[in-house]
């Protein structure tokens, strides 16, 4: 198993940067598809790796949705069973959307002045 603290402390990306790049400007289905030509370990340390860090985290999740929970496990232990258990059924989209039940009218803090 790695060592997760390594991980979250800023170890070097299981890929190269521009492939990353590649990954985090692309849609999410495109970006988990070429994610799943990886090795399995690499792909479960890529979720990870993605997923502790904020700007990355959507990216992280939709990655570990294809990851088996079994991996995810190996390479991180309980913090990689948390993450399979976060990733599974969830919406695999880079936006924070939030799937609920209803509508309910937005949220503005803005007033007009007056």
């Amino acid at each position: 198993m790695m060592d997760v603290a390594s991980i979250e402390a800023g170890e070097e990306c299981p890929i190269p940067a521009d492939v990353l790049m590649v990954l985090y400007r692309s849609k999410a289905e495109v970006a988990v598809d070429l994610a799943r030509t990886l090795p399995n370990h690499v792909r479960a340390r890529l979720a990870l790796h993605c997923y502790s860090r904020a700007h990355l985290r959507p990216l992280g999740l939709a990655i570990a949705g294809s990851c088996s929970p079994g991996d995810l496990e190996r390479v991180a232990g309980m913090t990689g069973k948390v993450l399979a258990e976060q990733s599974a059924g969830r919406e695999r989209s880079f936006g924070m959307h939030d799937v609920r039940s209803g509508s309910k009218a937005p949220i503005s803090l803005a007033k007009s002045a007056a």
